[in-house]
């Protein structure tokens, strides 16, 4: 019986984050569309059945083991996409206390958080993997 060859790690965390970022933030602007007919709904959930997906295959499928170069690589990633993300909320802090009041609709705002950090790491990881001596 021939086996499948173990998935890359690089592949593994294009799929779960890459891919998962880039299905939330369409969702996020497909969201925006204040016309809220059938298709779009449909649309819209399958955008993140999408994402849902790319978590579950990168969960149950067999990967390479992760080394210590990976670990580091992907821990940086996160590390860096924390500091990116807090550092737009302080920016976004001081700007809305010196513009004034500024209403903002968190369901509208969670899924572009949610896919910018998605694809964040994603990127991030695929540099460090290409970068790292």
């Amino acid at each position: 019986m021939n086996e499948k060859e173990p998935m890359s790690l690089s592949k593994k965390y294009n799929i779960r984050y890459t891919i998962d970022g880039v299905a939330w933030l369409l969702y996020a602007f497909l969201n925006l569309i204040p016309k809220n007919s059938v298709p779009l709904k449909i649309v819209r959930v399958l955008l993140l059945l999408i994402g849902l997906i790319c978590i579950v295959v990168t969960m149950v499928a067999k990967a390479d083991p992760e080394d210590e170069m990976s670990d580091l690589h992907f821990n940086k990633a996160k590390a860096m996409t924390l500091d990116f993300t807090i550092s737009a909320f302080l920016i976004f802090g001081i700007i809305s206390t010196f513009v004034g009041y500024l209403e903002v609709d968190i369901s509208k705002l969670y899924p572009f958080v949610l896919g910018v950090v998605q694809l964040l790491i994603g990127a991030l990881f695929w540099i460090e993997e290409r970068t790292s001596d």
